[in-house]
């Protein structure tokens, strides 16, 4: 045999053998891409109560871990709602505040964190125990009453939309 057909001979089989490992790699990647029996499929479709629930707007906010939240003074959080489906519908700034009722129950105080004067973000004042608002001095209690004008209204009040669900406090909402 020549050295040239012997040289065509190994470069063919070079050839041969690279096209079946590629074969090869790629019917794998194909398998790892697969959902398998245990897997849920990556297309799931939603059942028909989760699509109801979504169209009837219920909406869940975390606010965070209980023990986190369990404190005296207001927290400010930010309540991101999703539906049931995971789609976000919005967010928005909150107070939160636990308030001891007696040596084994308590409740849980959620207010809205935006003025009702003019839509500004209020801040809670430590010393005061008070919320105000930078933009125009309108000044809150800590139950979200109007204490200081412009403002007129209360804050919003979530209070009674929480629950503990898991060791984290939840909000629902409704669109």
């Amino acid at each position: 045999m020549n050295s040239d057909r012997r040289d065509f001979l190994q470069k063919a089989g070079l050839l041969v053998a690279g096209a079946s490992l590629l074969d090869i790699a790629r019917s794998s990647t194909a398998l790892a891409q697969e959902p398998g029996k245990d897997d849920e499929p990556k297309d799931k479709q939603p059942s028909q109560k989760e699509i109801d629930a979504a169209a009837k707007g219920e909406w869940i906010a975390v606010l965070g871990k209980v023990k986190d939240l369990n404190e005296k003074e207001p927290v400010l959080v930010k309540a991101v709602f999703l539906d049931s489906l995971g789609n976000e519908q919005g967010d928005e700034k909150i107070f939160v505040r636990w308030v001891k009722i007696n040596e084994d129950t308590g409740r849980w105080i959620i207010k809205g964190a935006t003025c009702t004067h003019l839509k500004c973000t209020i801040e809670f004042t430590p010393g005061a125990d008070r919320f105000v608002c930078p933009c125009h001095g309108s000044e809150y209690d800590l139950e979200g009453e109007v204490l200081k004008r412009p403002s007129r209204k209360p804050l919003k009040d979530y209070s009674e939309h929480s629950f503990e669900d898991g060791g984290m406090l939840k909000l629902r909402r409704n669109s």
